[in-house]
């Protein structure tokens, strides 16, 4: 099991570590950057379609005759006379004039002009249109009811079809002007000669939920989506489909492929479903609102658009994954803008940001002066590379709110700092310190972790290499390079500390090394204590198991050898109250067994950190027994002052596996008679509270709530 010690009056500190690794709560924008919504929203009326022509122009179409244009990729939208109040389900154009709107009793528009003006259609039925699909500035198809309708003359006429479905069709899809597809309730439907002629397609088995769209992407492969979270997919054209999990039971109301690999789907209670794999498994992504989406549409595999419940509208430049994240992957001169960004570091030339969760973190090259650290913001820019770090070159940024909170440090081991060019390269450059003190150069594997750009937090020996920056050790022998901003320096006389930074990396020639930004540095430990090659150590030697053992000095030497090749010089172990104390009355002692182990591991330059306790069923509960225990105490510490200088007091004391039934208030009272007694056997020795089964929030709040707070030097912790 893991352990660390900490002295106490650093407890807050190394707790911060291990409390970095729960998320901070999120802003109301989604907390990972992935999606943004338009706010204010153009206007509040219920959108229920949307159709973009070029990354640039596009209209959206909803409630009470809406419709609402962009020129400037949705930075701002107009709205557009319809000529209607009924409601609009539909908009699809064919080129940047020619367009279509269709919505309530039987309502089609048709725009000429780029929605300048809508004029308005004959449809000939009064059934709501639920779907329209223009091919050309001539043809057109659309659904209302179990029909088909088209026009072949630019909607001045439209026939409904004879489609012998006999239930709702709900979307419908067109690759040029004979081959399409209609889907509805429990049905899809296919023609490969415009609509003269329709076949059932064959569903899986049982399938009967209302599919509200339908999109083929080509001949082959289509996609369709509706209630219960339904998702079904063909690569025969339609003949036959297969359900595929789609990890929702929300209702789908829309789902589109941009390739023939990235899609998206979106429904109810604000579901937003991305394939990648051509729709054979789907995950779900973060979109920040509740509210049903209705409509989706993908301009390329990182853009796209979502629009619903009262005029909701949602758009994502990063392919809806979290912004940072997707910004490393892209490559040099991609467009992206996405917010809910707080700044972390601020640095000359470029600040450090990261969303609220964590999830991920980049550089930011700017001159921007008024940002500051604690800022949320809101970017816009360019991908790039700086060194090897992704990064982007922000053309504007914009500040949300002005010092929010910075999210906690993750706690972060050497071996993971760094990762590569991508946030997760497979391998980094790291090393390690050899027993003469040369570095050996190795490839370390850091796969992933998109953590450059992150905020974290490491310990370990320091080493100074100059003014400005040193090398941190975290006891696994792998040195990462800290570089110290203007005006921070060491202090001489740290030997080991804690360090908080931005994670990074460098390039050097062909390789990666791993580097961290600092942003605070504390010295942590006594530099008294002499850690020899490594301040970290083992529970290893466990020669309280060998009493009964008449050759147990060889396998403690040969334990110890173990240890010292493996650069190992501290251990843990027990000197249990009934080994030095067989009579248990606190007066009478056998050293016999302890000074020989003691004196051997002192010989060979092993510290010790002994565990003081009692058998789990003989914890001292009441007045005389603690006194016991007491004397036990004073009397060890007394004879190996001159050896050891830290003591623990019990293991694990909130774990029924050593007190037979744990009690914070029994505890804390026998810790504040174990600390006296060990101080007044070796002032100068440091006491370390029994390590706790996790981090033990609550158990050290109980210590401190019982008055024994002030009655050690140190924790320690088991997480």
């Amino acid at each position: 099991m893991n352990r660390f010690y900490i002295s106490r009056a650093l407890a807050i500190a190394i707790i911060l570590i291990f409390s970095a690794a729960f998320p901070v709560i999120g802003q109301t924008l989604p907390a990972d950057g992935s999606w943004q919504e338009l706010s204010p929203a153009p206007q509040s009326n219920t959108l229920r379609s949307i159709y973009f022509t070029t990354s640039s122009v596009g209209w959206a179409a909803g409630d009470s005759g809406t419709i609402i244009k962009t020129s400037d990729g949705g930075a701002t939208w107009s709205q557009q006379t319809s000529g209607t109040t009924n409601n609009l389900n539909c908009i699809r154009f064919v080129d940047s004039n020619t367009g279509w709107a269709a919505g309530k009793s039987g309502v089609i528009l048709k725009t000429t002009n780029g929605g300048s003006t809508w004029s308005p259609q004959s449809s000939g039925v009064a059934d709501t249109i639920t779907s329209i699909y223009g091919v050309s500035t001539s043809v057109c198809y659309a659904t209302a009811g179990s029909a088909v309708l088209k026009t072949t003359d630019g909607g001045a006429t439209w026939i409904a079809l004879d489609t012998g479905a006999g239930r709702e069709l709900r979307s419908i899809s067109f690759l040029g002007s004979s081959a399409g597809w209609a889907a509805g309730d429990g049905i899809i439907l296919k023609t490969t000669n415009g609509g003269i002629t329709w076949q059932a397609c064959t569903l899986p088995s049982g399938c009967s939920a209302v599919l509200r769209s339908i999109y083929f992407l080509d001949t082959s492969d289509g996609w369709a989506a509706g209630d219960g979270g339904i998702i079904l997919r063909t690569i025969d054209g339609g003949t036959t489909w297969t359900s595929k999990p789609s990890t929702t039971t929300s209702d789908l109301y829309a789902i589109r492929f941009v390739s023939w690999n990235t899609g998206w789907a979106v429904g109810d209670n604000g579901t937003i479903l991305k394939s990648t794999d051509t729709g054979l498994t789907w995950l779900p992504q973060v979109s920040g609102t509740s509210d049903a989406l209705y409509a989706v549409h993908p301009i390329d595999t990182y853009t796209c658009w979502a629009a619903g419940y009262l005029g909701e509208m949602l758009r994502t430049s990063t392919g809806g994954m979290p912004g940072c994240v997707a910004s490393k992957l892209m490559s040099s001169g991609k467009t992206v803008d996405f917010g809910n960004l707080v700044v972390t570091a601020k640095l000359p030339g470029c600040i450090y940001a990261e969303h609220p969760n964590r999830t991920a973190g980049i550089r930011v090259n700017t001159s921007d002066t008024t940002v500051n650290v604690g800022d949320l913001i809101y970017i816009r820019g360019t991908t790039t590379a700086s060194g090897a770090e992704r990064a982007i070159n922000a053309t504007s940024i914009s500040i949300i709110t002005h010092n929010s909170s910075v999210p906690a440090p993750l706690g972060m081991a050497n071996k993971s700092v760094g990762g590569g060019k991508l946030g997760y390269q497979s391998s980094i450059r790291a090393y390690r310190t050899l027993p003469d003190g040369t570095l050996s150069s190795t490839l370390w594997q850091a796969t992933g972790l998109n953590n450059t750009g992150l905020l974290v937090r490491t310990w370990g020996l320091i080493t100074p290499v100059d003014y400005s920056t040193f090398s941190i050790n975290d006891g696994f022998g792998l040195d990462v390079k800290c570089i110290l901003p203007s005006g921070m320096s060491l202090d001489p006389s740290w030997s080991h500390a804690t360090v908080t930074g931005i994670s990074s990396c460098e390039q050097s020639g062909s390789e990666i090394r791993p580097v961290i930004l600092v942003t605070q540095i504390n010295g942590l430990l006594d530099p008294s204590i002499k850690f020899d090659q490594s301040p970290f150590g083992v529970n290893f030697l466990k020669w309280e198991f060998m009493k009964s053992n008449p050759n147990f000095i060889n396998e403690l030497t040969n334990r110890i050898k173990v240890m010292k090749a493996a650069g190992v010089y501290w251990d843990r172990d027990g000197i249990g109250r009934d080994t030095v104390n067989p009579s248990k009355d606190g007066q009478t002692w056998d050293w016999n067994f302890t000074d020989q182990v003691v004196n051997l591991c002192q010989s060979n330059g092993i510290n010790l950190i002994p565990i003081l306790s009692t058998p789990n069923t003989s914890a001292p509960l009441d007045a005389a027994s603690r006194a016991i225990f007491a004397n036990y105490i004073y009397a060890v510490v007394n004879r190996y002052k001159g050896s050891i200088k830290t003591w623990e007091i019990w293991n694990e004391p909130n774990d029924t596996t050593f007190w037979s039934n744990p009690n914070v208030a029994a505890y804390t009272l026998m810790l504040i008679e174990a600390y006296k007694a060990a101080k007044r056997a070796d002032p100068t020795c440091m006491v370390i509270a029994g390590g706790v089964v996790g981090i033990g929030l609550d158990w050290w709040k109980g210590i401190h709530d019982n008055g024994g707070w002030d009655y050690c030097d140190g924790v320690a912790i088991h997480p």
